[in-house]
């Protein structure tokens, strides 16, 4: 009897202790569990995209303007031609919520339908071990601040330009 009970300990799997840093996947590649990305954002957001839409844009608008972005998406044209399909009063809104959401570091926004049939836009975030801030992610370059009377230097994202 203790001949068995010492090839069954010997043949045990060795399970090492969790520590919760890491665990192994299903294909045998480790797996970060402890909730911190690897690699942070370039920009530290103030608002996410999905509040910013909703600030400038209807539930409405949002979705008839994932439908534009779907079409763009399957469609073989250029942006500059599709553009000129939707409503400027609708491309107007989205390309200030677009701004706003590129200086808060997201960009491409892409629609998608989700399982349950809505249209959504998403949005990817810029991560870098560079940090940044709003003028990094500026589209006026050269920067259009200017110095004051003073001599100090107004940022065009302080809105006092």
């Amino acid at each position: 009897m203790e001949a068995i009970a010492y090839t069954l300990d010997k043949n045990k799997t060795y399970q090492p202790p969790d520590r919760g840093k890491s665990t192994p996947k299903q294909n045998g590649s480790p797996r970060n569990t402890t909730g911190l990305r690897a690699t942070p954002p370039m920009v530290t957001p103030e608002r996410m995209p999905g509040k910013i839409l909703r600030e400038r844009m209807t539930t409405d608008d949002q979705k008839v303007m994932a439908g534009f972005l779907t079409s763009y998406q399957r469609g073989e044209i250029g942006w500059d031609a599709f553009r000129a399909k939707i409503p400027s009063e609708l491309l107007a809104r989205f390309e200030a919520a677009s701004m706003e959401c590129r200086k808060n570091g997201f960009i491409n926004p892409v629609a998608i339908i989700t399982p349950d049939g809505r249209y959504q836009i998403t949005w990817s975030q810029i991560l870098s071990h560079n940090r940044g801030d709003k003028c990094t992610m500026c589209v006026n370059k050269p920067c259009v601040g200017r110095d004051n009377d003073r001599g100090n230097f107004t940022r065009c994202w302080e809105g006092r330009v």
